[in-house]
């Protein structure tokens, strides 16, 4: 087989225009900052960002999950130590006026004081709707602990 010119001509041409595609598309993929713009430029690999991009808003969720049950630990917690404390001192001054040498009256301000004590224990925790069961079964056990020694 004989090659001409034009042969050679249109083959280099071919070469050239292959090589200006190449070019163009690393241009576009530097400018864009993708190496895929069109899911078919690279099917496989699209599909697999989809899914990569899926799972990392999956993992970003897991975070906020994460964040949002940190703050309700701390805040359970803090509700809880303010109800021990609470109740701690409504305990101290149970025994105390229960003393035979504490007169009627110590006994009543006393009582007023515990009162005082255990009243904004019952409104602990309640700073959110949606956990209202949770937190209400929480008072209802401590209300329940300090009904035994008198208090209401």
């Amino acid at each position: 087989m004989r090659i001409t010119t034009g042969m050679t001509q249109r083959s280099t041409l071919a070469d050239l225009n292959r090589i200006n595609e190449r070019v163009t598309k690393a241009q576009q993929q530097a400018s864009s900052n993708r190496q895929i713009s069109r899911p078919s430029d690279d099917p496989y690999d699209a599909a697999r960002a989809l899914q990569l991009r899926e799972s990392l808003a999956g993992v970003k969720q897991y975070q906020r999950n994460i964040k949002d049950g940190q703050g309700w630990q701390e805040t359970a917690e803090e509700a809880m130590s303010s109800i021990t404390d609470s109740a701690q001192r409504a305990r101290e001054l149970l025994v105390q006026g229960t003393s035979d040498t504490t007169d009627p009256a110590s006994r009543e301000s006393m009582q007023r004081v515990a009162a005082e004590k255990i009243r904004p224990s019952s409104s602990i925790g309640r700073w959110r709707e949606h956990d209202q069961a949770e937190l209400d079964t929480l008072h209802d056990i401590a209300g329940e602990a300090l009904r035994k020694f008198g208090y209401e």
